[in-house]
């Protein structure tokens, strides 16, 4: 269940520009010479846009984004997963066009699942 949320959380951008907690394991930390094993770092993580344009302005579309996100909110409980699908997938023009433009009937039938 954690590392479903930890997929969402990277499409999310939760951490964009924010310090996210973790903790080193106990070697790392003694090596070097932490006080103890909890720290904060800011991520410089890029965003997930769903769409991008070329140089000559067509859309490109995030396929690893259109593919896995529903798959991963799928796997989340429903009271988790409802309001995920809602504002991710099934009510955002961007996305649910991408998925219409870069899957087949098939595919997106199977990802809705």
């Amino acid at each position: 269940m954690q590392k479903f949320k930890k997929k969402i959380f990277y499409f999310k951008e939760t951490w964009k520009n924010k310090p996210k907690p973790f903790k080193y394991n106990s070697y790392i930390a003694k090596k070097k010479k932490l006080e103890n094993e909890n720290a904060e770092e800011i991520r410089e993580t890029s965003i997930q846009k769903t769409v991008f344009a070329d140089k000559d302005g067509r859309k490109i579309y995030n396929k690893r984004k259109i593919n896995e996100l529903p798959h991963f909110i799928g796997q989340l409980t429903a009271n988790l997963a409802l309001p995920l699908a809602c504002d991710h997938v099934f009510f955002n023009y961007e996305f649910f066009s991408g998925m219409l433009a870069c899957s087949s009937t098939d595919d997106i039938m199977h990802s809705l699942r």
